[in-house]
């Protein structure tokens, strides 16, 4: 790959990285060993800016063009990251929604006593015919059992959604394919404009 200028970066499919070029992994240069390049990235990267200089790290990371005194937002700037894989999903970012649910009545029949409530518990007791709430219950089954029939009424209702999963993380990473991307780190030297 003769005619490439120094700090080219290209996207590379083989797992054979040839002369001249580096993997875009965040490694650690030394500046004494490739100083054209240091001259051209800096730390933009990483390093300390002393002894070192970091490569590109393109790790499961996709490029993204940097915006140098165009109309776009000058703030993205070679070496700067962003963006994440995935979100929090929170009331902040989920948007308003409802779900509908509709309930078909049902009819049958319930055993009630007819003598006042004794006891709080449901269990193996029928319904009193009076009684507090820490009493509605009758537990002397065989005295005076009514049945009565109940049908439910029908019932339809808007339920708001939950404010958010809590612990849920919503994937944010498109579909994708795997290379390398590799920087050029001998070859032309690229003149100012």
């Amino acid at each position: 790959m003769d005619g490439i200028y120094i700090g080219s970066v290209v996207a590379w499919g083989s797992r054979r990285i040839p002369v001249n070029w580096k993997v875009c992994d965040g490694s650690l240069l030394s500046i004494s060993d490739y100083p054209a390049l240091y001259s051209l990235i800096g730390t933009a990267f990483g390093g300390d800016g002393v002894k070192n200089f970091a490569l590109p790290n393109f790790a499961g990371r996709s490029p993204y063009g940097a915006q140098m005194g165009s109309s776009g937002d000058s703030s993205v700037t070679p070496g700067k990251w962003g963006g994440q894989t995935g979100v929090a999903v929170t009331a902040a970012n989920m948007p308003a929604h409802s779900h509908a649910i509709t309930v078909t009545p049902a009819t049958g029949t319930y055993m009630v006593s007819s003598s006042n409530g004794t006891s709080a518990s449901p269990t193996n007791n029928k319904l009193g015919a009076q009684g507090s709430a820490a009493n509605a219950y009758y537990n002397n089954t065989a005295q005076g059992d009514t049945t009565i029939a109940f049908t439910q009424v029908p019932l339809s209702a808007q339920i708001d959604a939950a404010p958010g999963l809590p612990g849920y993380t919503l994937t944010t990473q498109p579909p994708f394919l795997a290379v390398n991307y590799i920087i050029c780190v001998e070859g032309l030297y690229p003149n100012p404009q």
